[in-house]
């Protein structure tokens, strides 16, 4: 009854989610969460051979954001400590799930923002130049610039496959982070 409760609620208010599939038990769990990878689940505390817990500590992974869904208010430390995203008492609410669900994304979000910005300074140290341009940043290698034409506080790249990046900095300024990671 649960179970299908949180499925109308998510397939009404969590658009952004895909239902990949549910499991009763710590066995079907498993198998479900192995062969479909989820980034997310919602997991009861009482599954029907088992709690929650013990699926967790059969997967061994702290990858997957795990949102605990249960009548037992009394496991959530436990679940803190398994690194839950939430911990929402039934009955649930859709509002609950729909707050829950935005802390999952922003967590997401500011993950790949992380790794983006990671990303950047990696490229940096591989002899790339970073530039800002209207579809966001890009990473050039250095390797693959042919000329900079200066143009005040623009510059334009002329990369060796023919393409042009115009950028809003001096050629000054360019020069120096080129020849500064040399």
């Amino acid at each position: 009854k649960a179970q299908r409760l949180l499925t109308k609620i998510i397939y009404e208010y969590c658009p952004e989610l895909e239902l990949l599939g549910s499991a009763k038990t710590i066995s079907a769990g498993r198998k479900l969460i192995l062969e479909e990878n989820p980034d997310l689940i919602f997991l009861d505390i009482q599954l029907d051979d088992g709690e929650g817990f013990d699926l967790l500590d059969v997967l061994k992974t702290h990858e997957l954001k795990v949102i605990f869904t249960t009548a037992f208010n009394d496991y959530a430390i436990k679940a803190f400590k398994y690194e839950a995203v939430d911990y929402l008492l039934k009955p649930i609410s859709p509002k609950d799930v729909m707050q829950a669900v935005e802390k999952v994304i922003r967590t997401r979000d500011s993950q790949l923002t992380y790794k983006k910005l990671k990303s950047i300074l990696e490229y940096k140290q591989n002899n790339k130049l970073t530039i800002s341009t209207q579809e966001g940043i890009s990473l050039i290698p250095k390797s693959d610039i042919l000329r900079i034409e200066g143009d005040g506080a623009y510059a334009i790249i002329h990369l060796l496959n023919g393409e042009k990046e115009m950028v809003s900095r001096s050629i000054g300024n360019l020069e120096k982070e080129i020849s500064s990671d040399e």
